[in-house]
């Protein structure tokens, strides 16, 4: 099972960008859905947002 503990280097080619934001974001939500269990992905929701 993937955790956010287990993702340590991230490689990309071509340009990026980086933008912050307060929150979650819906695409980072979806990602948990597709690699984590319910449960798992609730839990990281949790932890990401405090509450």
């Amino acid at each position: 099972m993937n955790t956010h503990g287990a993702a340590r280097a991230l490689s990309i080619r071509g340009r990026a960008s980086v933008r912050i934001v307060d929150g979650v974001t819906e695409e980072y939500l979806a990602s948990a859905r597709k690699t984590m269990d319910a449960e798992s992905a609730a839990q990281e929701l949790v932890e990401r947002t405090g509450g």
